[in-house]
C-alpha cells in the first residue's frame, strides 16, 4: 500500500477510535446525571484545555 494511503488509513482508524471514546465519555457523563449538551460542552472544554497544555509544552521545547 502506498505511504499516503497508509497514512490516510491510520488517520481514519484514529478518528474512528476517538469517536468511540467520545461517545463512551458522553454516555458516562450522562449516566452521572449530565444532560447531553452539558456533557458535550464539558468534553469540548477538556479538549481545549488539553490542546492549550500541549501547545505550551511544544513552545517550551
Amino acid at each position: 500500500m502506498p505511504e499516503n494511503l497508509e497514512s490516510t488509513d491510520r488517520h481514519g482508524e484514529s478518528r474512528s477510535i476517538a469517536s468511540a471514546l467520545v461517545a463512551d465519555a458522553i454516555d458516562s457523563l450522562m449516566a452521572q446525571g449530565m444532560g447531553d449538551h452539558d456533557a458535550i460542552s464539558a468534553l469540548e472544554t477538556a479538549l481545549q484545555t488539553r490542546r492549550i497544555t500541549l501547545d505550551m509544552q511544544i513552545a517550551q521545547d
